[in-house]
């Protein structure tokens, strides 16, 4: 999806999915038509869920801010464990073995993805606050503030992991740390001087817990961290900075 600048050939489609309105403007002026007559509007139906897949290399764009505001980000790695089993044996994945798993959960998932209500469950309520706004606090001091939309999204993602994982601490722990890597911290980007504060803050946080704590240096080698997605982030885009003078969360 990043072959072109998706804001700009997306932008009507997410205009539409934004108003509610589902409706995207294809031409003005007399009707056309081609074997049949094209419309002069295009009708986004409610069940309708649009999936692209993004590589990082020279040839693409990075998404923008304003993109990146709606969207969580989802990196997928191959670690050397993975590659030595692929090499062990080279094939193309059979696609077909997974056509149609998880249909029976596609009514719910549309049903959900329809209700605006949905909200941080109640037994997480006021941790989840007050360890977001710790983390807004976090990232506002270095000028890298988040809005209501993404605290919006974040609150429905914490609804969402209870309801598959659970209620425990552990749970709750790896729901912030997915929030934090995927949402609050793919925008990051810029120099040394640019981002060398907030990393050591969000070290910290991601050590100890986003209210307790404390600026410490991502270089230094851990046995465990409170969330340890986030903590690698971190820790790899520190290694960017101290190598080249400039990280962003894509190339770490």
């Amino acid at each position: 999806m990043n072959l072109s600048h998706v804001e700009r050939y997306f932008a009507d489609f997410l205009s539409a999915m934004e108003s509610g309105e589902g409706m995207i403007p294809l031409y003005q002026g007399q009707d056309r038509k081609a074997d049949r007559d094209i419309p002069q509007t295009l009708h986004l139906p409610r069940n309708l869920f649009v999936i692209g897949t993004v590589n990082v290399d020279e040839t693409t764009y990075m998404f923008s801010p304003k993109v990146l505001d709606r969207a969580n980000v989802l990196e997928f790695r191959v670690d050397e464990e993975e590659m030595a089993g692929f090499l062990g044996s080279p094939q193309k994945p059979d696609l077909n073995a997974i056509a149609g798993l998880g249909k029976e959960f596609g009514p719910e998932f549309v049903r959900l993805a329809n209700d605006h209500e949905i909200r941080v469950p109640g037994e997480w309520a006021e941790r989840f606050q007050a360890d977001m706004t710790a983390l807004f606090k976090i990232f506002a001091r270095h000028h890298w503030e988040f809005g209501y939309r993404t605290a919006y999204e974040a609150s429905r993602f914490a609804h969402f992991w209870h309801l598959l994982h659970g209620s425990d601490d552990d749970s709750y722990s790896n729901a912030l740390d997915a929030v934090i890597v995927q949402k609050l911290m793919p925008k990051l980007h810029g120099s040394r001087a640019k981002l060398r504060p907030l990393l050591q803050d969000l070290w910290g946080a991601c050590l100890a817990g986003a209210q307790v704590g404390v600026p410490g240096d991502p270089s230094r080698a851990i046995d465990s961290a409170l969330y340890p997605l986030s903590a690698d982030k971190v820790r790899r885009m520190w290694e960017l900075l101290h190598d080249h003078g400039f990280a962003s969360f894509a190339e770490a």
